[in-house]
C-alpha cells in the first residue's frame, strides 16, 4: 500500500512498474496466503484494479490463485457488492491489451465461487461479456467468454438476464457461423440452454 502512495499524477513511478509484477508472482505462492488477510491485501487489490496502468490483469490472476486456495475467506469478500462492482467495472473498461487474459481469469473466479457467480450476474457482468463478444476476438478469448457466460447462466438460472440482452443474443446468433468448430459448438450449447423454457 505504501508503494501506491508514490504516484506522479496518473502514472506510477518506474520502480513500482517493475516491482508490481514480481509482487503479484509472490502473491500466487501458497505459503504467503495466511499473511494476506492479516495485511488486508484485498484493499491493495482494490486500489490496483482502479488504477490505469497495464498490470491489473496480473492482479486478477494472482487473485484467482488466492481464491482457489482459500474459498472460505476470500469468496464472501469478493461476492460483496463493492468488490463485485469493482470487478465488473474493470472488466467493462479494460483496454484491448489488458483484455487478453481477462475472460479466462474471470471464468476461473466465477468457477471457484458460486456466490461470486450470482453476484456477477446481478451486477452486470452478462452485458459486459456481450459487449466484448466479437468474431474478431482471438478464439481462446471467445472460448473463455462463452464458457464464462454458460457458467453464469447455469449458476443463476436467471434466463431473462441473458435473453433480454438483445446485443448478446444477436452476437450469439452470429457466432453460430464462426469458422472455429469449438466456438460454434459452445455458442450452440449456450443458445440452446437460453432457449429452453
Amino acid at each position: 500500500n505504501a508503494a501506491l502512495a508514490h504516484k506522479d499524477g496518473d502514472k506510477l513511478k518506474e520502480p513500482i512498474e517493475y516491482t508490481l509484477p514480481i509482487l503479484f508472482e509472490c502473491l500466487r505462492t501458497k505459503s504467503v496466503y495466511p499473511q494476506l488477510h492479516k495485511s488486508n491485501v484485498l484493499k491493495f487489490y482494490d486500489k490496483i484494479l482502479k488504477l490505469q496502468f497495464p498490470f491489473p490483469p496480473q492482479a486478477i490472476d494472482a487473485l484467482c490463485a488466492w481464491l482457489s486456495a482459500d474459498k472460505k475467506q476470500v469468496g464472501p469478500v469478493l461476492a460483496s457488492t463493492d468488490w463485485t462492482l469493482t470487478l465488473v467495472s474493470y472488466f467493462k473498461e479494460a483496454g484491448n491489451r489488458s483484455f487478453d487474459t481477462l475472460p479466462s481469469s474471470y471464468y476461473t473466479l466465477a468457477s471457484a465461487s458460486h456466490r461470486l457467480s450470482l453476484a456477477f450476474v446481478d451486477k452486470g457482468l452478462v452485458p459486459a461479456c456481450g459487449a466484448w463478444l466479437s468474431a474478431r476476438l482471438e478464439v481462446s478469448n471467445l472460448v473463455s467468454l462463452l464458457k464464462l457466460l454458460h457458467h453464469l447462466y447455469n449458476s443463476s438460472k436467471k434466463r431473462k438476464k441473458f435473453t433480454s440482452d438483445r446485443q448478446l443474443m444477436d452476437k450469439l446468433e452470429t457466432l453460430k457461423h464462426h469458422t472455429s468448430v469449438i466456438v460454434k459448438e459452445l455458442t450452440a450449447q449456450l443458445h440452446h440452454s437460453l432457449k429452453k423454457k
